[in-house]
């Protein structure tokens, strides 16, 4: 991710030469509408990325390749040299590139009826800002403030926030922290909650309530996923560790790579268990056994966010986002874990939802989603560099190149 950071402050400078005022030479040399290979792709993005200077002397396209994918820029299956670069390559890349992915999974797990749901600051402490996309500034946060998906909120060091976050969730802020509220939502018939949090860095210490109302809340880092259906536990990330604590189970958790794809199965952890692993280089898990009275702050806190979701009724979702029709049986058996995985192995319905997704923010890959043939249709060099002009226009292209210094420091 390190490095992802820093080529993307290059990316707004660098690609409007690569792609807008070279690629006019390079299509003059080769025929406009001749479909490229991966091989073609890889070495058109390196240069127009400004990293050739990276590679050594008379590179192969192996080396080509690894630089990419390094940057998560990668195809389902990986790269093949000699493949047509087709319609489902774009699409999968331009979805990680761009920051849409976390989309893309919503819109598979997404049932039709949909509601929308906001956070609440019910409680702050010192320095506490928020803000509503990645370009926006921050502003000083206030209680009864309301948050809504896509929106930020971070707070400075001795600083923390409590916030009720949909109808039956609520979760503590703790000081140095920069979270992302991705999804929430009320979905279906059922009307079952789905909160999905990116926890940037800092620590979050979750409370959901469990009694006769379905809820999803999952948090959320670029090496953890942990979800509960009525639970609590804490989720923590610094620069060196990143680690679980399960204080009321059971609660799921799952390992993903830097393209979010899960690796490996989802492992069950239940009150008093705990999970460590290191976020510069993830691998297996360490998994142990904790005291609580290790955390008796965190245990006094999560009695005030207990009283805090059963306290009076539930707020009903907005109506603004609501549109008819039932939810499929897909739809309401789709988890965020096996959307994962169709994204990875790159499925048919992984490919609609993406289309649909770009297609949604300006980029059209696609006029007819679901198309037999749409996802292997070849993408010529024309259409290649309209692609990424379009994606430089995305209000959350620089999602990954957000400042994440804890204000304050």
């Amino acid at each position: 991710m390190k490095m992802q950071t820093v080529i993307s402050k290059l990316v707004a400078a660098t690609l409007i030469y690569g792609l807008i005022l070279a690629p006019v030479a390079t299509v003059t040399a080769q025929v406009a509408d001749q479909p490229i290979t991966q091989a073609d792709f890889a070495k058109y993005l390196v240069r127009a990325l400004g990293l050739e200077h990276n590679l050594p002397v008379g590179a192969n396209i192996r080396a080509y390749f690894d630089i990419l994918e390094q940057l998560n820029m990668v195809p389902p299956g990986g790269y093949d040299p000699q493949k047509v670069l087709n319609k489902q390559d774009m699409a999968f890349i331009m979805v990680r590139v761009s920051g849409l992915e976390n989309k893309v999974i919503t819109k598979m797990t997404g049932q039709s009826l949909v509601k929308k749901q906001t956070a609440v600051i019910k409680e702050l402490s010192g320095n506490v800002q928020f803000k509503r996309d990645a370009r926006s500034d921050y502003v000083t946060a206030q209680v009864g403030d309301e948050l809504y998906t896509d929106n930020y909120i971070k707070t400075a060091k001795g600083s923390s926030a409590v916030l009720q976050i949909g109808r039956y969730g609520a979760a503590h802020i703790g000081q140095s922290t920069e979270i992302v509220i991705e999804e929430l939502v009320t979905k279906g018939t059922q009307q079952k909650d789905n909160v999905r949090i990116y926890l940037k860095q800092g620590e979050i210490l979750v409370n959901v309530k469990s009694e006769g109302n379905p809820v999803l809340f999952e948090t959320r880092t670029n090496t953890t996923v942990a979800g509960v259906m009525g639970s609590s536990y804490l989720h923590s990330l610094t620069k060196k560790l990143e680690s679980v604590h399960c204080f009321e189970g059971p609660i799921l958790t799952y390992m993903i790579d830097p393209t979010g794809n899960p690796v490996g199965d989802q492992k069950q952890m239940n009150a008093r268990e705990c999970l460590f692993v290191d976020p510069n280089t993830p691998g297996e898990p360490k998994f142990d056994k904790f005291d609580p009275d290790q955390f008796k702050d965190a245990l006094e806190q999560l009695q005030k966010l207990l009283a805090l979701i059963f306290k009076g009724e539930p707020s009903e979702p907005s109506e603004s986002a609501k549109t008819d029709g039932e939810p499929t049986e897909q739809d309401s058996q789709m988890s965020t874990f096996n959307a994962r995985r169709e994204l990875s192995e790159g499925s048919e319905l992984a490919f609609n939802a993406a289309i649909e997704t770009l297609a949604e923010q300006g980029i059209p890959i696609e006029d007819t989603a679901g198309a037999s043939t749409a996802a292997t249709s070849p993408i010529t060099m024309v259409q290649l560099t309209q692609f990424i002009n379009d994606l430089l226009l995305l209000p959350n292209f620089d999602f990954f190149n957000v400042d994440v210094t804890p204000i304050g420091q």
